[in-house]
């Protein structure tokens, strides 16, 4: 008598398809990542969601067109936000052509050329202002500061901190 061991399958258990389906979404994911990451090779970067809670039209334009480079514009930042000297938050630059609707007849801020250059990870606190009424000031915690660098001069023209 002839004794074998018992084979247990369960039912939707096969690979089948699912194995090549995987490996087929696994090699879309890398493609895209590959070809969506940020190019220094003289391409315009596209800009984050984020930064339009600065408050600019802003077009990507490509780096090489201006005088000053992303790690010029990136040195006049930390230079200008030195508190964030203790902190070690992630740095992207990104060149565009930028108008403030606010500003653009009175600062001439019309199709700047400008470095965004966006600090985030951070955790900076800004203390709030006592209210009048004598009750406890309420303060922020800032995770991302934007840098505005002119990218034909060099100069800081602003920068704000958001949470």
């Amino acid at each position: 008598m002839r004794t074998t061991e018992p084979t247990i399958r369960f039912r939707g258990t096969s690979t089948g398809p699912i194995v090549p389906l995987v490996i087929l979404i696994g090699a879309a994911i890398a493609t895209f990542l590959l070809i969506s990451r940020p190019s220094s090779e003289g391409n315009a970067v596209p800009i984050p969601v984020d930064v339009e809670r600065l408050g600019l039209h802003t077009s990507p334009i490509a780096p090489g067109s201006v005088p000053v480079s992303a790690e010029e514009a990136i040195t006049v930042a930390r230079e200008v936000a030195s508190n964030l000297k203790e902190q070690n938050p992630r740095v992207d630059a990104y060149l565009v052509s930028a108008t403030d609707p606010h500003w653009a007849k009175e600062d001439g801020f019309e199709n700047r050329k400008i470095w965004i250059i966006r600090f985030s990870g951070l955790d900076l606190f800004f203390p709030g202002v006592p209210p009048a009424d004598g009750s406890e000031a309420k303060g922020h915690t800032a995770h991302f500061a934007y840098v505005l660098v002119d990218a034909e001069s060099r100069e800081a023209v602003d920068i704000q901190y958001w949470e």
